[in-house]
């Protein structure tokens, strides 16, 4: 796909999508392959799975841009080592999650 939009990087993974939904993606491929030709269904599917793509894609970046905005905001403040990456934990969710996971 990167060459069809033709850009060279992309942000997204089309393949990581594909793979959480694998079982939908064969039934969805075996009907298609089985009926009359009519691949309508499954350009309906990967066209729900691009767009679950492109919005988990959306919600990865909009949370590097904080994160980067934040740390834009702090580079004037004096911060140790431990307390940068205590930041860093808490901004990539990390402390949240040992919390849950201790619990």
């Amino acid at each position: 796909m990167t060459s069809a939009d033709g850009i060279l990087q992309r942000f997204y993974s089309m393949s990581a999508q594909i793979i959480l939904k694998c079982k939908q993606y064969y039934q969805i491929l075996e009907k298609t392959q089985r009926g009359n030709a009519d691949i309508t269904k499954w350009l309906e599917w990967f066209l729900i799975c691009l767009n679950d793509t492109l919005i988990e894609a959306d919600k990865t970046l909009s949370g590097v841009i904080n994160k980067a905005r934040y740390w834009d905001w702090l580079k004037e403040k004096t911060l140790n080592e431990r307390k940068r990456r205590m930041i860093n934990k808490i901004l990539d969710g990390q402390v949240i999650y040992s919390l849950f996971k201790a619990i």
